[in-house]
C-alpha cells in the first residue's frame, strides 16, 4: 500500500494510496474541492474550522456553515478512501498521511536555497532539477478569484521566481552556462525586473562568448525600469555592464560578481 497523493499545481489530481484516481466527476462539489486544496496547501498543519468557513461558505449561518463543512470533510475521506485522513485538533482540521506536490516544491525550493547560501551548487543545481515536473501549471481553485487562493498561487509564483534564480546562481557556479542561461530567462519571464536574474543571465551569456546579447539583455532591462518604474538598475548590475563593455573576460566577470 503506497501513500494518497494529491496535485495542485494543475487541475486537482488525486490517486489514492492503492493507486485508483479520484475522477474530477467523482466530486459531489467544487466546494469540496476547494476544501482538499485548503487543507492540501497546508498539509500537516492546522487550518482554523471558523476560516475555512468563512472562505468556503461565506453567506451560511454558523449551524449551516458547519453543517456543510462536515458534509464535506466526509466527502474528503470517503474520496481518499480514509477516515482518519483528516483530524480535528481543538478548533482546527489537519489533513495528514498524504504527499502534496505543494509541500514537496516548498522543500525543494528550501533546500535550493539552502545549497546556494552554503557554497554547496552542485547540490543545489541537481534538487532544482527535481522541482521541474512538480510546478506544471499555477495554483487555481473552483472559486478561482477568492482572495485565499489569489494568495496562496501568489506565494507560490514568488517561491517558483525564488527557485528559479537560486538554480540560475547554481548553474553558472559550476560552469552550467547555457542551463543557467535557460533558468535565468524563466526566471524574467515570470519577474522581469529580478536583478538577480540579469546578472546571473548577463555572466552566463558572456561565458558562452555571446557578449553582445548580454549587453542586450542589459540594455532591455534598463529600459523596462526607467520606463516603468522611473529607477536605474542597482550599482551592482551597472558594475556588470561596465565589465563587460570593457570587455573583460568571463571569468574575470565571473569572479567579480561572486
Amino acid at each position: 500500500m503506497g501513500v494518497t497523493r494529491i496535485r495542485l499545481l494543475d487541475d486537482l489530481f488525486v490517486v489514492r494510496a492503492d493507486g485508483t484516481p479520484v475522477h474530477p466527476a467523482d466530486w459531489r462539489t467544487g466546494k469540496t474541492m476547494d476544501l482538499l486544496r485548503m487543507l492540501a496547501i497546508h498539509v500537516e498543519r492546522p487550518v482554523r474550522v471558523e476560516s475555512i468557513i468563512e472562505r468556503l461558505w461565506p453567506d451560511a449561518t454558523r449551524e449551516r456553515g458547519r453543517g456543510s463543512l462536515r458534509t464535506a470533510v466526509s466527502e474528503v475521506r470517503r474520496q481518499l478512501g480514509d477516515k482518519e485522513c483528516v483530524v480535528r485538533i481543538h478548533d482546527s482540521l489537519v489533513l495528514t498521511g498524504v504527499w502534496t506536490d505543494v509541500a514537496a516544491f516548498e522543500q525543494i525550493a528550501g533546500r535550493v536555497r539552502a545549497m546556494r547560501e552554503q557554497g554547496r551548487p552542485s547540490e543545489g543545481a541537481m534538487a532544482a532539477m527535481d522541482a521541474r515536473d512538480l510546478y506544471r501549471d499555477d495554483l487555481h481553485a473552483y472559486d478561482d478569484d477568492h482572495d485565499w487562493v489569489r494568495g496562496e498561487r501568489e506565494r507560490l509564483r514568488l517561491l517558483r521566481q525564488d527557485l528559479l534564480t537560486d538554480a540560475a546562481e547554481c548553474a553558472v557556479a559550476i560552469g552550467c552556462h547555457r542551463e543557467a542561461a535557460t533558468l535565468a530567462k524563466s526566471a524574467l519571464h515570470f519577474e522581469p525586473t529580478s536583478e538577480i536574474a540579469v546578472r546571473t543571465l548577463m555572466t552566463a551569456l558572456s561565458e558562452l562568448g555571446d557578449v553582445a546579447r548580454a549587453l542586450r539583455v542589459y540594455a532591455d532591462f534598463r529600459a523596462c525600469l526607467v520606463d516603468d518604474l522611473g529607477v536605474e538598475p542597482s550599482h551592482q548590475t551597472r558594475g556588470l555592464h561596465l565589465r563587460l563593455l570593457r570587455g573583460e573576460s568571463p571569468e574575470t566577470v565571473r569572479l567579480q560578481q561572486a
